[in-house]
């Protein structure tokens, strides 16, 4: 199922970033406390979300996007608060999920049927009243419903991990190569550090600097050496790089002496 979903993501996504959108929005962009539905992928479409305005985004696999399939697969029409970076790729834009909540329901009130009394009165029988912090606690939550529920908790949505690797780990300039798997992904692979030990490959997620990347390598350079800056996404223990910059590895200069 997971090999699906990715590539699903990086092929079927540029299909549905050519389709006509909204409206499109920089890269750079921000989207913040925006209300919206999960619309989960299926075999012509990746995952998107869709916001009130109407706007559709397909979302990158991270573990906010994990934690909001779980909670989708325990309601229909889910709806979500959350805010977001956009990235644009061939004309159609993704959204990086940063934070989300569930927008809860919220309970009927009643209006009261006795008209209450004069404040100066004090018309107080009920001595053995309890004023205690969690019976106000109580009464307030019986009043107002049940609020926004943080869907954080990883607990509640546990995943297989594969990665030793956490979301959102800063790398700069890390030395690879650029490959293509059978899926059509694009794939860092990293050189192995000093120790001898490499990182596990990342797939590279489509953005204005990917692009650039990618038409690079389709012209035959992925046989040379490059380096790269980003940050590490994880998605049911797989790996994600949000590429933010690359340059070539250049031979250093050797002068006569």
């Amino acid at each position: 199922m997971i090999f699906r979903f990715l590539s699903i993501l990086l092929l079927g996504s540029l299909a549905a970033a050519q389709a006509p959108t909204v409206s499109l929005l920089r890269e750079g962009s921000r989207i913040v406390d925006a209300q919206a539905t999960l619309i989960l992928f299926n075999d012509g479409s990746p995952t998107k979300v869709q916001v009130s305005d109407g706007s559709e985004l397909v979302v990158f696999p991270n573990a906010r996007l994990a934690e909001m399939e779980g909670e989708a697969s325990k309601k229909q029409n889910m709806q979500f608060r959350l805010s977001g970076e956009v990235f644009t790729y061939d004309k159609g834009n993704f959204l990086l999920v940063r934070d989300v909540t569930v927008i809860g329901s919220f309970a009927e009130r009643n209006s009261p049927a006795v008209v209450p009394s004069s404040p100066d009165i004090d018309d107080d029988t009920n001595s053995s009243k309890d004023d205690s912090v969690e019976s106000i606690i109580a009464d307030l939550k019986e009043a107002t419903g049940s609020l926004s529920k943080s869907i954080r908790n990883a607990a509640n949505n546990p995943n297989k991990r594969s990665s030793a690797r956490t979301e959102g780990v800063r790398i700069t300039n890390r030395r690879g190569h650029l490959v293509r798997n059978n899926e059509g992904a694009w794939v860092f692979i990293f050189v192995a550090d000093a120790t001898g030990l490499s990182d596990p490959p990342c797939t590279v997620l489509p953005s204005t600097a990917s692009a650039k990347l990618f038409g690079y390598a389709s012209r035959g350079g992925f046989t040379i050496p490059i380096l790269v800056s980003g940050e590490v996404l994880t998605y049911h223990g797989h790996d994600f790089l949000l590429l933010r910059s690359w340059r070539k590895v250049h031979t250093a200069d050797h002068l006569d002496g």
